[in-house]
C-alpha cells in the first residue's frame, strides 16, 4: 500500500492537526486543477496519508465529501503496469471510475481509481512516483 487518502473540507487545519498529534511531516501539497482539487502528502511514522480537498462543487470528490464528511475514503496501491492491473481488476469484479490519468502529486505517474463492494475505493499508481 502507498498511501491513504482522506477527505477533508480544510486540508491546512487536517494536515496541521495530523502533524501536531502524531509527529508527522508534510511531504509535499499542490493544487491539482485537472481533478479539481487540493493535495498534500503526510508521512506518519511509516504511513503515507494523502488530504484530499474540493476545489470547486464540481469536483470528482465533492459529492462524496457532502455524502461521507471527512475521514479515509480510498486506499492506493502501486502497480507495475497499470493498463494490466486494471484488465485483472475488472475480472475480480472491480469497476472503473477513473480511468488512467497523469496524477500531478506523483510526478505525472498515470492514476485510477476503481470500486469493489467488498472494499470501497481503491487507487492505483503505476510505479515510478513521489513518496
Amino acid at each position: 500500500m502507498t498511501h491513504v487518502g482522506i477527505l477533508t473540507n480544510d486540508i491546512e487545519k487536517s494536515t496541521d492537526t495530523i502533524i501536531k498529534s502524531f509527529g508527522g511531516r508534510l511531504i509535499r501539497d499542490l493544487v491539482d486543477r485537472d481533478r479539481k482539487v487540493k493535495l498534500a502528502l503526510v508521512k506518519v511514522q511509516e504511513i503515507i496519508i494523502e488530504f484530499v480537498q474540493p476545489l470547486t462543487s464540481d469536483s470528482p470528490v465533492s459529492n462524496l465529501l457532502k455524502r461521507l464528511g471527512s475521514g479515509v475514503y480510498h486506499v492506493c496501491f502501486e502497480v507495475e503496469d497499470i493498463d494490466e492491473k486494471i484488465e485483472e481488476l475488472e475480472k475480480r469484479g472491480f469497476l472503473v471510475i477513473e480511468k488512467p490519468s497523469s496524477a500531478a502529486i506523483f510526478d505525472g505517474n498515470k492514476v485510477a481509481f476503481l470500486y469493489h463492494r467488498a472494499l470501497g475505493i481503491v487507487e492505483i499508481v503505476e510505479k515510478g512516483g513521489s513518496k
